[in-house]
């Protein structure tokens, strides 16, 4: 691990299930979830810069920037569990990971909101 991986660490305040999505044709073609990856160590952050919204639209609007490990398989589209201070949390991936040298950094929305 790097230097920066290890500092990276030190921050993280929970852990990640990370499952991918994939329709699979079984007579009717259904949705099947293949998990990634466990016990990902992760940290969340909310995103400035949002404009405060009353109803459904702040339900839509709900986004965090979610960081994992550099190492971690990340995908757009993949359902993320995360695990802080006893509660559980489900997101969505809304892109592509960025992807730098000690972690990634993805946007995700609470999924029961998207």
């Amino acid at each position: 691990m790097s230097r920066e991986g290890a500092v990276f660490r030190r921050f993280c305040e929970g852990t990640a299930r990370l499952w991918r999505r994939e329709w699979v044709p079984v007579e009717n073609v259904s949705e099947e979830t293949f998990q990634l990856a466990a016990e990902v160590p992760c940290a969340l952050c909310p995103l400035t810069g949002q404009a405060p919204q009353r109803g459904a639209m702040a339900r839509l609007s709900h986004r965090v920037k979610l960081f994992l490990p550099a190492d971690t398989p990340a995908e757009d589209g993949m359902r993320v569990e995360v695990e802080r201070r006893g509660k559980t949390l489900t997101f969505v991936t809304t892109g592509e990971p960025a992807c730098y040298e000690s972690h990634l950094e993805i946007t995700v929305v609470r999924e029961e909101w998207a």
